[in-house]
Formats: structure tokens, sequence, C-alpha cells
């Protein structure tokens, strides 16, 4: 599921979307009962001269402008921290660059009012957005870790206010749970983001890994472990050696994770299976089908 649930009696609120266009046919379903609602009827109210407009952009046919965001917003009704989550939500979902996708969920997030229960998605972005919470998971539930504030701080490297709102995140999440005198209680040995944690929080988490994995390139080779191979695949051998990637993981996950009473150090395992060419055999027949001399429309085989 990409969005939270909605009681069907309620309008459905754009605070509780990862993805505008479902957000809209949300919108479009609760209100169609309405004899003057319909696409035509919104284009009018939005001042929108395609009849057909909203319905383009629900089925992903059509994106939409600043100027297209603006009137929709006026044929949505959105009051001012509403208007501002959809435009930040619309930017986030239309833009293709890391930097930019992370800026505006970040932005998105903000706009949520602070009066109301953190949801579920907004945890799982922020526990994978700061690499430092899941060590703090991993040290929390080993036994005989000192699970004070300040050591917790101390191993994290995180400032005491950023270990509270650490625990605050893990708690909402339900992974632990911390009592009136401040014992804390791992709630179990695995800890799994689900389907509703959007991309960018992925994203996310793996540039942080891979960020501080080129930090580590400086430790003495007892201290870390790197390798890299280039191997030429077909689609299907790509295919069974990520199953046979996930498997691997898995195997580690259940043999080193959870909790383990004589473990000495936290660590990252990083595997990478990712393409460094474009798709040659491809390449090579577009470039056979070319005129002579004509390389233009074949970029790919200059790389």
């Amino acid at each position: 599921m990409n969005n939270m649930k909605q009681e069907s009696n309620l309008k459905p609120r754009i605070y509780d979307f990862t993805d505008f266009r479902v957000y809209l046919k949300a919108i479009y379903e609760h209100n169609k009962s309405e004899h003057n609602f319909s696409y035509a009827a919104f284009a009018e109210r939005a001042g929108l001269k395609a009849r057909s407009f909203l319905r383009t952009v629900i089925t992903g046919k059509r994106n939409l402008t600043p100027d297209a965001i603006s009137k929709f917003i006026v044929g949505l009704s959105l009051e001012f921290n509403e208007a501002e989550a959809f435009k930040a939500l619309v930017h986030y979902n239309q833009a293709s660059d890391f930097k930019a996708r992370q800026h505006y969920w970040e932005t998105f997030l903000k706009l949520r009012p602070n009066s109301e229960r953190r949801h579920r998605v907004k945890d799982e972005y922020l526990y994978l957005a700061r690499m430092a919470y899941p060590i703090l998971l991993i040290l929390l539930r080993q036994p005989h870790t000192n699970k004070a504030k300040s050591a917790l701080a101390s191993m994290t490297g995180l400032k005491m206010s950023e270990v509270e709102d650490g625990l605050q995140t893990l708690t909402e999440l339900g992974a632990i749970s911390v009592s009136h005198d401040g014992q804390i209680t791992v709630n179990s040995d695995g800890f799994v983001t689900t389907n509703d944690t959007p991309s960018i929080a992925r994203q996310t988490f793996h540039t942080n890994m891979l960020d501080k994995a080129k930090e580590c390139l400086n430790l003495d080779p007892s201290e870390r472990e790197f390798q890299s191979m280039m191997i030429p695949l077909t689609k299907e051998e790509f295919l069974y050696l990520k199953e046979r990637i996930r498997a691997l993981v898995s195997e580690v996950d259940e043999k080193f994770g959870g909790r383990r009473p004589k473990s000495e150090r936290a660590y990252a395992l990083n595997i990478n299976l990712i393409p460094i060419t474009p798709e040659f055999i491809r390449s090579e027949q577009k470039a056979a089908s070319q005129k002579p001399g004509d390389v233009s429309k074949n970029p790919e085989v200059l790389l």
C-alpha cells in the first residue's frame, strides 16, 4: 500500500498520502456522489480549460506544472497549510533528482499538523533517514550494553536530544517500549519496514550507508572488508543473483541478528548489485540498424 487507509465517511486529507495522484483519486471517489462534482465540474471550479484534466492527472498521463498546481489548490479548496503540503507532495512525486525528492519529502513532513498523532510512514522515514537510529536499536537489543541515554549518546555519536528523539521514533514504530521509570524494553528481535515506507526513505538510508562506507575506506584493513567484481550477466542471471543475495542476507540476519550476549561491536554489511554499462547487446543492435555515420540517435554507444 502507498498510503494510510481512509475512513469511508471522512474526506481524504493530503497529510495521509505519499502519492498526490492517489490523493486526487480518493478526493474524486469521495465527492463523486455529489451531483455538482465531476471531472468537468472540477475543471470549471479550478479554471482549467480541459474538462478531463483531473482524470489525466490521476491516471498519470499528465504532470502538474506550477500554474496547474495553483489551479488545483483552488479547485480542491485547500487551506494554506494543506496547499503547501499538496505543492510539496506534487514536487516530491514528480522530481527525478534524489536531492530534490528528499528536500520536498522533508518539507511535506514538516507541514503535517503537530497536534496529530505521528504516522508510521513518517516514523519509518526518520528511522531510515538517520542512520544512527537503526544503530540505536541494535544497541538496545543487546542485554550487556549500557542503556543510559548518556551512554547511548556516546556510542552512537548522537546528542542527548537526538537520542531522546530516536527513542520516541522507535517507540512510535512499536520497536521498543519505555516505562515511566525510563526502563527500555525491545519488543522484537527483528524490525522490518513496511510497504508504506516511501522509496525516498530507502534511498536516503542507502545513500547514508554508502557515505559511511567511503569513510571506512581509511580504516585499517583488519577493521573492515571491501570486495568488488564486475561480471557480465543476462537478465535471467541477474534475477537469479538477486535472489541469491537476498537469501544470503536472510541467512546472515538469522544467524547474527537480534540479541547477541557476546557481541562487541555493530557492523554494517552492504551488498550492491548495480549496472555499470548500458544494455550493450541492445545498443549494438540499434547501432547496426542506423545509417553509416549516424550516431546522434544512439547516445548509448558513445559510453
